[in-house]
């Protein structure tokens, strides 16, 4: 399969500006089917970083994911904060949840980022405090609609910050599968 590949410094900074979502249609393997959802994850309003939730779902459907649920934790007017999907195909009977990593413009993101000292993590060790809390803004939202799926196939992706966020919800809520692509270090070896 070719996989589109651009190094300019625009889709760097903005992955899923002027981007086409799965040009040759859903992929055959789990690892490049997570590595483009965790692409989608980045859709966004702008100049606000809300979901660009008509965009994600129109691109869901198109490859038979008919079930879309956002976890957003806005911050302020701008919407600034952690997000993630749920993306379900019962006919597949497959899930799969998306972190949007870092966006260089949303200082929530950067400061979670920059946050790195040790946090306790549910008796399991220490993690990024920073990461922790980027997921604990959404979880309240994500871990019910977690439980109408655990009939399906359940993946874990997300890319740089949305990376670890899965990390830390895999931790939480075991998946079938994780897939991380740029994952920084979440937390100790425990």
């Amino acid at each position: 399969m070719d996989v589109p590949y651009s190094a300019t410094k625009e889709h760097l900074y903005f992955p899923a500006r002027n981007a086409v979502f799965f040009p040759g249609g859903r992929p055959k393997s789990e690892a490049a089917l997570c590595a483009e959802m965790a692409r989608l994850a980045y859709a966004r309003q702008e100049p606000n970083f809300q979901f660009d939730r008509a965009r994600i779902q129109q691109v869901l459907v198109g490859i038979g994911f008919r079930e879309c649920r956002f976890c957003e934790k806005p911050m302020g007017a701008q919407g600034q904060g952690s997000h993630g999907f749920l993306a379900i195909d019962k006919a597949s009977m497959l899930a799969v949840v998306a972190f949007r990593g870092t966006d260089k413009n949303d200082l929530s993101d950067l400061l979670d980022d920059a946050n790195a000292l040790p946090r306790a993590w549910d008796g399991m060790g220490n993690v990024h405090f920073g990461f922790a809390r980027a997921l604990d803004e959404i979880w309240d939202q994500l871990a019910p609609a977690l439980a109408d799926v655990r009939d399906l196939r359940l993946l874990f992706t997300g890319h740089s910050l949305g990376a670890a966020m899965a990390t830390l919800a895999a931790s939480l809520h075991l998946p079938s599968a994780l897939y991380t692509f740029g994952s920084p270090r979440v937390g100790n070896a425990e």
